[in-house]
């Protein structure tokens, strides 16, 4: 005599639903940027320097007197609790501002080493001055590369010419 495969019942389904249900909104919630960090280490104020702690600024040095080309080297650490976004081996856009907000040339920062680590990767433009300072104050300005539309990160580093 052939026995019959079992079956769920209803209520069995309905279950098995609600735990994957339940699952996916709390793998959700665990596991999605929720934007607070990016509010935290938000940074625009052109008299300080940079606050997430994931990227750190080796050159120019804030106060620092820059003439063109101007080198800007960062290196993004995301072993950190602030995390930098990086795309397609690009750490962001650097521009470059006199006072009066005269845009003087701007940069992508790249790297050639391996981007997709764990570790420390350092990443480099150059800006070529487009038009001369207005003013000797500068400010060069770091963008995060975010495709996700969040809003991008932006640290300040202020500097002379």
């Amino acid at each position: 005599m052939a026995t019959q495969p079992h079956r769920p019942s209803w209520r069995h389904l309905i279950l098995y639903l609600l735990w994957f249900v339940v699952g996916l909104l709390l793998g959700y919630y665990l596991g999605y940027d929720h934007g607070w960090e990016r509010q935290l280490y938000k940074n625009t104020s052109p008299s300080s320097s940079i606050t997430c702690n994931a990227l750190s600024n080796i050159s120019p040095q804030s106060g620092a007197k820059v003439s063109s080309p101007l080198v800007v080297t960062m290196t993004v650490n995301n072993t950190k609790s602030c995390k930098w976004t990086v795309f397609e081996a690009q750490a962001g856009i650097a521009e470059l501002k006199d006072s009066t907000g005269q845009k003087i040339g701007t940069a992508t920062l790249t790297t050639t080493q391996d981007w997709m680590t764990d570790q420390p990767v350092v990443y480099t433009g150059t800006i070529e001055f487009t038009t001369n300072p207005a003013s000797s104050d500068l400010t060069l300005t770091i963008t995060e590369e975010d495709p996700s539309g969040q809003g991008a990160q932006t640290v300040t580093i202020p500097l002379t010419h």
